[in-house]
């Protein structure tokens, strides 16, 4: 779905190429997960813990949150776990955080095969920056 910056929501219209992620069951954007996710980082146990309650109970958007915020604490099985679930749930984002991590083997031997077909799946998907990294893959 897009979303235009007239309809109040230019953050999503700018961000990832005007793409929001899907609704999961508990209705969590991308952005509302990365709000949890910030707050948490400001110190507030309670958003890092409705953070981890949501992924847990399979919301991509809070699985890609929490993979990425694996990453930034140097939990590398922790972050490629999360990454995975969401990136099985077709959440494009974490599909273009999976493909990085076996372009430079982040959690996982690094497989140049593996990464492009995560990076396309992506891609697929309308994330921008998995098309630009599969569109320089050609030059």
């Amino acid at each position: 779905m897009r979303v235009s910056p007239q309809r109040g929501l230019a953050w999503a219209a700018c961000t990832l190429g005007g793409l929001l992620f899907a609704l999961s069951a508990l209705g969590m954007t991308y952005g509302s997960a990365l709000q949890l996710w910030q707050g948490a980082a400001a110190g507030n146990a309670a958003d890092l813990a409705q953070l981890r309650q949501a992924a847990q109970a399979g919301s991509p958007a809070a699985e890609t949150v929490m993979g990425e915020l694996e990453v930034h604490t140097h939990h590398d099985r922790q972050a490629l776990q999360w990454t995975r679930k969401a990136a099985e749930q077709n959440d494009a984002r974490a599909a273009y955080d999976l493909g990085f991590a076996y372009q430079v083997g982040l959690g996982v031997p690094e497989n140049p095969a593996q990464s492009f077909a995560w990076y396309r799946r992506a891609a697929r998907a309308d994330f921008t920056g998995a098309q630009n990294t599969v569109g320089n893959s050609f030059y």
